[in-house]
């Protein structure tokens, strides 16, 4: 009979040990995802493509205009180990409107900051302009530089773009 009840003693204590390392505890991180919040970036992006006398102060980038952002995605994590480790950056798109405006939700981690890097698409676009009464029209392409923006969750900031012709 000990012969038959050490063996299955030992079989369930090498079961419930096994079982038990298998659960997840209260404090682990292996839910990276459970760590993101949400921040948004918004305002408008100026360009201006009318310079005729008639020419409104305030000139916006066309609509459909695309803004690009990007995060590393290390940025999400609360624990990222070995920081050798390479990960790849999340991408995000806005789109400007009628009026100007553009805006992004992006993710981040609900512990810390994270750098948002945007990065303005390049376009062409007709830059009207006058000289002695007669108006003239030019083809141009329009540049911006890129920008970095901390944020951290729960953010909702504000960044103007500016757009520069050749």
């Amino acid at each position: 009979m000990k012969k038959i009840i050490f063996p299955v003693g030992a079989l369930l204590l090498t079961a419930s040990t096994l079982f038990y390392s298998c659960t997840k505890g209260s404090y682990s991180n292996h839910d990276q995802l459970a760590n993101l919040g949400k921040a948004k970036i918004s305002g408008f992006v100026w360009a201006t493509t009318d310079e005729t006398s008639s020419g409104a102060d305030t000139q916006y980038a066309p609509a459909g205009t695309q803004i690009k952002a990007w995060i590393d995605s290390k940025e999400f994590l609360y624990y990222t180990g070995d920081s050798a480790t390479p990960y790849l950056p999340k991408y995000y798109t806005a789109t400007v409107d009628a009026d100007g405006k553009y805006s992004l939700t992006v993710d981040v981690s609900k512990f810390k900051m994270a750098l948002v890097h945007i990065e303005p698409v390049t376009f062409t676009h007709d830059l009207k302009k006058d000289s002695a009464g007669d108006e003239y029209t030019f083809n141009r392409t329009y540049k911006c530089t890129a920008i970095a923006i901390p944020v951290e969750k729960d953010d909702d900031k504000t960044m103007r773009i500016d757009y520069i012709h050749n």
